[in-house]
């Protein structure tokens, strides 16, 4: 019987590793994807501005 226990701790164990990794994963995909776009949104914003100085000229 502690054997059995020990292989089912031991499958769980792998289990949480290998969702841990997969969960690190998708975090530096999503922080890649925000870092993004706030560079395409701090664009935006700069174009923005520069339109409305050209109008007010």
């Amino acid at each position: 019987m502690p054997i059995e226990r020990q292989v089912g701790s031991d499958a769980s164990a792998e289990s949480l590793a290998a969702d841990l990794e997969l969960a690190t994963a998708e975090l530096k995909i999503l922080r890649a994807e925000r870092d993004r776009l706030k560079t395409g949104m701090a664009r935006l914003r700069e174009t923005e501005a520069s339109m409305i100085g050209w109008v007010r000229r």
